[in-house]
């Protein structure tokens, strides 16, 4: 027996039979029927407690016995009125849910118009999204915050609705372009005389280098995706088995909404581009600029994969001509073709395109070069 074979290695023909094997689970796997969808609920105990107050906050020492209720200072004095038949569901919930809902509620839709519109520029309306009380900021624009959120309600409390009007609006169209009057009245823009210039959040900057490269799979629902990591990676977690890695590589190109999100450990690549820890309330997301982001943009294992797979395809396609080759780089990538400047640079980085069936290495500089663009990581 061999010092590898003692080392647990496996041997060429055997690691070629565990990798076919592995394959053939990975298919049977996804072939296999997906079991029905369930939801977690809440039902209703078969003796409702008596609730009391709790004198000077000590839960032992009782004091009056209290019935379920609406905040009066919000309600007006509604009330929640339970059947007597003990039989019958209680309707606490119910009735919170028609409040919360209610067309004259202060509230509910206010304050989900305004995350919406804080996730769009950057900023919302009234800048503490999570506190509208006393302790919070003022709107920049309660007429607009009015408005908006009796749109909001008239359309059937549809978000995506909601998104399309405001990425549609001449508000968010316009552009980043400072104005020195403006900027004399209104430095930090409150009134929104331009657009704020933001960074993209880390999960749309790992879809955007995934779609550019023609690899992002837009399959919808279905289980969480845990994505390989590299072994530096795995060494920060307590124990590699901790992460067991999607073994089908098509289904760890998904958005990053299905990717798995474990409490105590984030994706490097995600913690540097800023992704909240799933242990904290995040009503707004921190916009860093510091260099492990440049790094992670031009040395990560998954970057570099994806100019390879883009600098592959682009050279499948359009290797007889390389105008055709860098306008449909820059499409990809920034959504139009270059100037006459940016057409100069790009030929200087590519130089004279040769090769057979693989693409040129400096094609793959190319395409690692848009994805570290700003424009490519910005909104203005």
């Amino acid at each position: 027996m061999t010092k590898e074979r003692i080392l647990g290695a496996y041997m060429p023909e055997e690691e070629a039979r565990r990798e076919q094997l592995l394959a053939t689970f990975v298919d049977a796997a996804l072939a296999a029927p997906q079991p029905p969808g369930f939801a977690t609920v809440l039902g209703h105990a078969d003796i409702i407690p008596a609730v009391h107050v709790a004198a000077r906050g000590d839960f032992h020492n009782k004091g009056d016995q209290v019935e379920p209720g609406l905040p009066a200072v919000l309600s007006a004095g509604d009330e929640i009125r339970e059947p007597g038949n003990l039989l019958i569901v209680p309707q606490r919930r119910k009735a919170l849910a028609q409040w919360l809902t209610r067309k004259d509620h202060p509230l509910t839709a206010r304050v989900m118009v305004n995350r919406l519109w804080a996730a769009h520029f950057g900023r919302g309306i009234v800048p503490t999204t999570s506190d509208f009380g006393r302790q919070g900021d003022s709107p920049s624009h309660p007429e607009l915050l009015d408005w908006l959120a009796v749109e909001f309600m008239d359309r059937g409390w549809d978000i995506k609705a909601m998104q399309r009007m405001m990425l549609l609006s001449r508000t968010y169209r316009m552009a980043d372009t400072p104005d020195a009057s403006n900027s004399k009245i209104d430095p930090d823009n409150h009134y929104l005389w331009r657009m704020n210039r933001r960074r993209l959040e880390a999960e749309a900057i790992r879809d955007s280098v995934l779609s550019a490269a023609g690899n992002l799979n837009t399959k919808m629902f279905g289980p969480a995706v845990i994505p390989p990591l590299t072994q530096e990676e795995i060494a920060a977690l307590d124990d590699a088995a901790q992460w067991p890695a999607t073994l089908n590589t098509d289904e760890t190109r998904r958005r990053s909404i299905y990717l798995y999100n474990k409490r105590t450990f984030r994706i490097p690549m995600m913690e540097t581009f800023d992704q909240p820890e799933s242990t904290l309330s995040c009503p707004r997301r921190d916009a860093t600029n510091v260099a492990p982001q440049a790094l992670a943009l031009l040395n990560s294992s998954f970057v570099m994969n994806e100019a390879k797979v883009m600098a592959a395809s682009l050279w499948k396609s359009r290797k007889d001509s390389t105008d055709k080759l860098i306008d449909e780089a820059w499409i990809r990538a920034l959504g139009r073709t270059p100037d006459e400047f940016e057409r100069k640079r790009s030929l200087d980085i590519l130089g004279e395109l040769t090769g057979g069936t693989s693409q040129p290495p400096q094609l793959v500089r190319f395409c690692l070069m848009l994805f570290n663009l700003n424009e490519f990581l910005y909104v203005d």
